[in-house]
């Protein structure tokens, strides 16, 4: 008799709970119930983990719902990115106000999809195994005290409260937290099976990671306080713009500027001067006394990425910085295509990339 009514319970939460549209139940409920119901189900053996991916930087929140498993490639179940909009300031607060609610969000859509999944397949694909947090400056600071080694600081408040959020909306699951900067890098040279030393260049909403390699270890990382919101005041202050419009505007970065007006043109060029002295002040801290980088990858929402490899490989202020028959890239979405399994349409790169990352260290998860 009791079995009997753990059974009408499971149908219950299964196919009522988590598929009805509309239903107004608490945050998380219905997924942590039908965690618990799995128990009833007969479970098949299966080497993938379902890990739920979330990438927290200065401007957006995204997170992927991601199929791991050691014989297979990636595969995004679903994926989520919420912008932020620029801020007056750049204060911790005000940012943090931001993050919070984003977070939330990601993580209730990507549980409902668990759970849609857990429903129509067989075995424990879908089961959340693990949240993994990949954190990206102001968030974590990171330093190199040795080549290789990589020592790494975030706010306690921060960590905690990222925690504890996970685990109200999905109940006894482990949670981890990542660097970008310290796991990315490396990968991104595997990825284009680099054996020559690069840098990568993420560029975000209010910063931008400058990360070296030298045969796949990390050995500098710094950051400069400029990212897309840096342009989006720009045209705001100098040409007068709103937020909406200076973003439309940016688009036209793919074409050089020549589709703006003069005083907008003049806003942008005065921008790019600016970034490009940052970047080759940050360049060549991050070179330092070691070898010039042969590879320049710009991880960053198209056309900017393209506008900034632009600039590097154009201006000659920073041509010193690189030597004779080096490159500079935009990544693009098509570069992680190719290597996950299943994806959408335009697979979200940080995720991918940090996807990837995980993958090769299975044997920690």
């Amino acid at each position: 008799k009791v079995f009997g009514w753990a059974w009408a319970l499971h149908f219950f939460i299964s196919k009522f709970l988590t598929s009805t549209p509309g239903l107004n139940v608490p945050g998380g409920f219905a997924t942590r119930c039908y965690n618990k119901s799995m128990f009833f189900r007969r479970k098949k053996e299966t080497n993938e983990k379902t890990i739920l991916v979330i990438d927290i930087e200065s401007g957006s929140v995204g997170g992927a719902l991601v199929g791991l498993s050691l014989t297979e490639a990636p595969k995004f179940f679903s994926q989520k990115r919420i912008y932020f909009p620029s801020l007056p300031t750049r204060d911790s607060a005000s940012l943090f106000s931001r993050l919070d609610p984003a977070v939330g969000d990601i993580i209730r859509h990507l549980s409902h999809v668990a759970a849609r999944i857990r429903h129509h397949t067989e075995g424990e694909r879908g089961g959340i195994s693990r949240v993994v947090f990949f954190l990206h400056a102001p968030w974590v600071l990171m330093g190199i005290p040795e080549r290789g080694k990589v020592s790494l600081d975030a706010p306690e408040e921060l960590l905690g409260s990222l925690r504890t959020k996970a685990e109200a909306m999905l109940g006894n699951v482990e949670t981890s937290f990542q660097s970008f900067g310290s796991r990315v890098p490396p990968i991104v040279g595997n990825v284009f099976d680099e054996t020559e030393d690069l840098i990568l260049v993420h560029i975000m909403g209010e910063v931008t990671e400058l990360a070296k390699t030298e045969n796949g270890v990390l050995v500098s990382h710094a950051t400069i306080p400029l990212g897309t919101h840096t342009l989006v005041r720009t045209f705001g202050t100098h040409a007068g713009m709103k937020e909406a419009e200076a973003r439309s505007a940016l688009k036209l970065l793919r074409h050089d500027g020549d589709s703006l007006n003069p005083e907008w043109r003049e806003a942008l060029t005065a921008a790019h001067d600016h970034i490009m002295e940052e970047s080759k002040d940050v360049i060549e801290e991050i070179i330092g006394s070691s070898t010039k980088p042969q590879r320049v990858y710009t991880l960053a929402p198209t056309p900017l990425s393209q506008w900034f490899t632009k600039g590097l490989t154009e201006d000659d202020r920073l041509a010193d910085l690189f030597p004779e028959g080096s490159s500079a890239r935009s990544l693009h979405p098509h570069h992680a295509k190719q290597f996950l399994g299943v994806h959408p349409a335009i697979p979200d790169l940080p995720l991918s990339f940090e996807a990837l990352s995980i993958q090769a260290r299975m044997s920690g998860i």
